[in-house]
């Protein structure tokens, strides 16, 4: 099978830039996203928010149409050189059939930032756009509130504006990984929520992952629930010719289950790589992890990411 390829990431901001906030899933507190825009604008950019970005319809910010409306207002205003999502929740999986791939095909990538159910949209904008996008903290979840700590701001920040578009902390304090079960190794980084993944098995949405890195995390998943997603996702084989997995953490309550994980994991996957110890996922220490751009794990266990 063809070995998935790199996709191209939006060029950094520069001051004045126009930044589009937008809920494509979840309600997010208003007060939160507004924080989160105030905290944009201090780093030197405009920023806006959505025509629907503060609209709440049960589990979802607004109706499938509005939250769409706003998602293609933002894509295509050639005004917008980054859409930052307000949070995550639920809903993106709803919009993926009904936005016009081929008209977004057409479009130089700009900078996208998601995490967790927005990964599902960032998974579809890299495989049918070539977008890269950053898997990072969000307006309200994220920069709006306490949900993240001043390094992952400001590593956010630097990813942004293209002053530290590394995996390291502020480009001094290296990150170096575990490897379980081989030193080394390169694919195309792919930062996801598991339960996100799960989700995609069977539909069109579920692109090729050959060659990936898979970086996974989730939160609020019981051990046995994610021992059933990951039985699920071997036995569709839409893992069997990956690069590899690499672990954020996996969170529970109060709790972290990762190593219960890398034991199911190592369960239905006994011969793939594994590397462990990536600062990614649902807490405040969290680094922004671009999904789509090539990556090579070195024999020190140093990320480095490639940015052609």
């Amino acid at each position: 099978m063809e070995i998935v390829k790199p996709g191209r990431l939006g060029k950094p901001l520069k001051a004045g830039d126009l930044i589009k906030v937008i809920s494509p899933a979840g309600p997010a507190e208003p007060k939160l996203v507004e924080a989160g825009m105030r905290r944009l604008r201090t780093w030197g950019y405009r920023v806006e928010a959505g025509q629907y970005a503060f609209d709440k319809n049960g589990y979802f910010a607004g109706s499938d149409a509005n939250r769409l409306s706003d998602l293609l207002s933002a894509l295509m205003d050639a005004d917008v050189k980054a859409v930052i999502c307000s949070r995550g929740g639920y809903g993106s999986l709803r919009l993926l059939d009904k936005l016009p791939w081929l008209e977004i095909q057409k479009l130089e990538p700009k900078l996208f930032v998601g995490f967790s159910d927005i990964g599902a949209l960032q998974l579809a904008l890299w495989t049918r756009c070539g977008w890269a996008s950053l898997s990072a903290p969000l307006t309200a979840n994220g920069l709006g509130g306490s949900d993240i700590n001043r390094p992952a701001m400001r590593h956010l920040q630097d990813w942004l504006n293209g002053d530290n578009r590394s995996l390291n902390w502020n480009g001094s304090e290296t990150t170096r990984l575990k490897a379980l079960n081989r030193p080394s190794g390169k694919g195309v980084l792919l930062p996801l929520c598991l339960s996100i993944l799960t989700a995609l098995v069977g539909t069109p949405y579920l692109p090729s992952l050959t060659g990936g890195l898979i970086v996974i995390e989730d939160i609020g998943e019981p051990a046995y629930r994610i021992d059933r997603m990951l039985w699920q996702l071997k036995n569709s084989n839409v893992l069997d010719d990956i690069a590899g997995f690499i672990f954020g953490r996996f969170i529970l309550g109060e709790n972290e289950i990762t190593e219960s994980v890398i034991e199911s994991i190592r369960y239905y996957f006994p011969d793939k790589p594994i590397w462990t110890g990536l600062p990614y996922g649902h807490f405040s220490a969290r680094l922004t992890v671009p999904l789509g751009l090539a990556a090579e794990i070195t024999t020190s266990g140093e990320l480095k990411v490639s940015l052609r």
